[in-house]
């Protein structure tokens, strides 16, 4: 029997960008509400393109149209749906007589089990309907704090248990078949070095290992399951496995090239790239935050160098007869722009 449940909307939705990371939720709460700039109705998606600073976000809560179900939605949950954010805070009024606020945290900088709520993406618990209907005008003010490092670009979603319950196990279905052929591009590649003992092998199950890390990475399962402590390197193995994916690519492709021409110096620029890139991913992680942006930029350029540099090679050695060259360009540069994109958008 399906059955009609009321949900939780927005009414209302502000920022106020660039602001100091030291302001708290008490300064927050007196500050005039024109300070804030009101999005248009029905957008939640937020932009601040400033470097270092905070973001507060003042959403206006009211109970939503009701929701056919086939049970009842007992709990709403807004998710930020980006990762890399070093700590978020949701504050939401706690019930009379104590007053205040309640504090829900998510972010790179913590440890899962200090998550509000478990999840590839930070998630915080809404108030419920009845807390809703029960507060003035039938509206509640909360407000989500965003500090970041570099510019922030991320959308906001608030779901039922019920909505969330299926995009879930949608979500784990799709990763599910991309990381299942990538592991399988894995494991063949290391089946055909053994047939084969060509060195070429080497190199490529490098590079999808690491692809895969990094898309791994990228979709926040890699933090939920393989690294869930906090600190710097959820936020930075992304970058870190694609250099390490960008190296072994380019060594690839040298080998690519080496059997069609006689050229040293393309060579010798691969090798020189691929150092470049192993040494940016192993000081990466440890950087001070002073420096993580610098690192930030060096790290994009060398994979952007590294992704033409890779197909310059792999152009040359297939237009000199090396038939192999296209099609195993075709299996992974794909990939890597796709990730690097993202990476990109991610960031603002």
């Amino acid at each position: 029997m399906v059955d009609v449940y009321p949900g939780v909307a927005v009414a209302n939705l502000a920022i106020l960008a660039n602001a100091d990371a030291s302001i708290g939720i008490e300064q927050i709460q007196a500050t005039p509400p024109e300070a804030f700039r009101a999005l248009p109705d029905g957008r939640l998606a937020v932009r601040d393109p400033s470097w270092d600073r905070s973001l507060w976000i003042r959403l206006t809560l009211r109970v939503g149209e009701p929701v056919a179900s086939k049970a009842a939605s007992t709990t709403s949950v807004l998710e930020v749906q980006k990762p890399y954010l070093d700590q978020l805070t949701l504050y939401t009024p706690a019930a009379a007589p104590t007053g205040g606020w309640q504090a829900q945290r998510a972010g790179d900088f913590l440890a899962k089990e200090q998550w509000s709520l478990p999840g590839q993406f930070p998630r915080f618990k809404l108030p419920s309907p009845s807390d809703l209907q029960a507060m003035p005008g039938g509206q509640m003010v909360v407000y989500l704090h965003v500090p970041h490092r570099i510019p922030a670009a991320f959308d906001l979603k608030i779901w039922s248990d019920v909505q969330l319950i299926a995009d879930v196990q949608r979500d784990a279905l799709l990763l599910g078949l991309t990381f299942g052929a990538m592991t399988l591009a894995v494991f063949l590649s290391i089946a055909l070095l053994i047939f084969h003992r060509d060195r070429l092998f080497v190199w490529y199950a490098l590079y999808a290992l690491s692809a895969l890390l990094a898309c791994l990475s990228h979709a926040g399962t890699a933090h939920q399951y393989f690294w869930p402590w906090g600190g710097h390197w959820p936020s930075t193995s992304v970058l870190c496995f694609m250099l390490v994916a960008a190296s072994s690519q380019l060594q690839f492709c040298k080998l690519l090239f080496m059997s069609s021409s006689r050229k040293v110096w393309p060579v010798r620029w691969c090798e020189g790239l691929a150092i470049t890139n192993i040494v940016v991913a192993l000081i990466f992680p440890w950087l001070e935050l002073q420096w993580w942006a610098y690192a930030l930029f060096l790290a994009q350029g060398l994979l952007v160098a590294s992704m033409l540099g890779s197909s310059g090679l792999i152009t040359v050695a297939w237009l000199r007869g090396n038939k192999l060259a296209m099609a195993l360009a075709w299996t992974f540069l794909p990939v890597f722009v796709t990730v690097v994109l993202s990476l990109l958008e991610a960031q603002g």
